[in-house]
């Protein structure tokens, strides 16, 4: 598919509806330009703001929607971190240094699947250049890096610990200078950095001669919602909102927050099989106004004798969205500690599933939730074949199944059957994704549930 711009538009719609690291009011501000004045991306903070997108850069180097929103978010965490006000010029060095600590940011805050694109975009690089994406196990055996004074155990050490947020930025940058003074390749000549890192002009004015007033409020609402852990070493020193007490004793662990967003981005991959499809049928709805009609005769009765007029059964058709995905929910034991918080992730996605939702163990059952538990008839076991039976039945748009993993080998006469169905499986992280990876079912693996034994 290539991107157009409704489909770039799309994603970053998408993207205010995801709101990672809560930064929705910056988002809603921006509208979005096509323009070849900048390589990459860039965000305009004079008013009115702009998101201007080199549409050619991202046809060449974006394969899917999330490589597009990891870059966006790389661009707008520049502005809430500031750097676009902090530093009116910058040497290669500190723009590197820069844009490896909101990297590494997203990476953290966001997950791995958003910081994809700096991995394939800079895989290779050395020297600081590889700061710019995450470290694989690749990397740490390997004796191609270029750190001058530092030993290769040190540069591994300091590069593992800026995507465990262990560094910010000063640290980066002292880092990123000393390599470059000390002869450490800084980044490929012909690669450039992905966002903007000049003066973008907009109605005679440059980016750094200061922010507008529409851009400046988005700001200060944004860092009123975020916590900002994970982003600064001292969070409250930076006027975020969230009082002292949520910051030492939090309700919910950052870890288990991550864990949500990176299964609410999963699950909404599955059950939406179009970032702008969905199903719509014709819904009469009723409702009462002061307004006679025909349909209610009581009310045209009591209009005879009442000095009021009285309250009419009125009816509205209109087109409705409707859910176009079946989810099936693996209830066999070792699903216990994921399924409630899994629940409550698919309830923000029920307009995009047909209700009741399916329970299975040896065979397929109506499950229905009631005061937040699963409730279903459960025969024990797991088996993936009465699935695909009820999908062969039912013919959904799309089915998602939600499992451990430990099923029968796959009948690929069953799975013949469902052609025109978009299955996916979901596993959850202790699961085994063999059976399904090799029966060729599209597979996402969920991250590891902080809040398990």
């Amino acid at each position: 598919m290539r991107w157009t711009e409704t489909r770039i538009t799309n994603v970053l719609t998408e993207l205010i509806d995801d709101n990672p690291i809560v930064i929705r009011p910056l988002l809603k501000v921006v509208t979005p330009r096509f323009s070849t004045d900048i390589k990459t991306l860039a965000v305009t903070l004079m008013d009115p703001p702009e998101l201007l997108i080199n549409q050619e850069f991202i046809e060449k180097h974006c394969t899917t929607d999330l490589h597009l929103k990891g870059a966006l978010l790389h661009e707008f965490l520049h502005v809430i971190l500031g750097h676009t006000m902090k530093f009116n010029s910058m040497t290669r060095t500190t723009n590197i240094a820069l844009d490896a600590i909101i990297n590494a940011i997203i990476y953290r805050l966001a997950g791995e699947p958003y910081t994809v694109l700096f991995s394939e975009y800079y895989k290779s690089e050395r020297g600081i250049g590889q700061l710019l994406r995450p470290q694989t196990t690749a990397d740490k055996n390997n004796d191609s890096w270029q750190g001058s004074q530092y030993g290769r155990n040190v540069f591994i050490r300091m590069w593992d610990n800026l995507y465990r947020g262990q560094l910010v930025s000063d640290d980066i940058i002292e880092i990123a200078s000393t390599l470059g003074r000390q002869g450490g390749k800084s980044i490929s000549s012909d690669r450039f950095l992905i966002g903007n890192h000049k003066s973008i002009r907009t109605k005679s004015k440059t980016r750094s001669q200061g922010v507008g007033e529409t851009m400046s409020e988005a700001i200060n609402k944004t860092m009123r919602q975020m916590n900002g852990r994970g982003i600064w070493r001292m969070p409250l020193n930076h006027g975020v909102g969230t009082s002292a007490c949520k910051v030492i004793v939090p309700i919910k662990s950052e870890s288990m927050e991550q864990w949500e967003f990176q299964t609410l981005v999963a699950l909404k991959r599955a059950v939406i099989p179009k970032s702008n499809g969905g199903l719509k049928e014709n819904r009469t709805q009723s409702f009462s106004l002061p307004i006679l009609t025909p349909r209610d005769r009581r009310a045209f009765l009591k209009a005879n004798w009442s000095p009021f007029i009285p309250s009419a059964e009125n009816t509205f058709t209109g087109m409705e969205k409707i859910g176009s995905a079946n989810v099936y929910l693996d209830v066999s034991g070792s699903m216990n500690d994921e399924m409630p918080v899994i629940l409550s992730i698919l309830n923000k996605l029920r307009y995009a599933i047909q209700l009741p939702f399916w329970a299975f163990s040896d065979e397929v059952s109506p499950a229905t939730i009631v005061d937040g538990k699963l409730q279903t008839n459960s025969t024990g076991g797991t088996s993936m074949s009465s699935v695909l039976k009820h999908i062969a039945k039912e013919r959904p748009l799309c089915a998602v199944v939600i499992t451990d993993g430990y099923i029968e080998r796959v009948s690929q006469a069953l799975l013949e059957k469902t052609k025109g169905t978009k299955i996916t499986a979901i596993v959850t992280r202790k699961g085994s994704t063999s059976e399904i990876e090799h029966a060729g079912i599209p597979c996402i693996q969920l991250g590891s549930y902080p809040g398990g034994n």
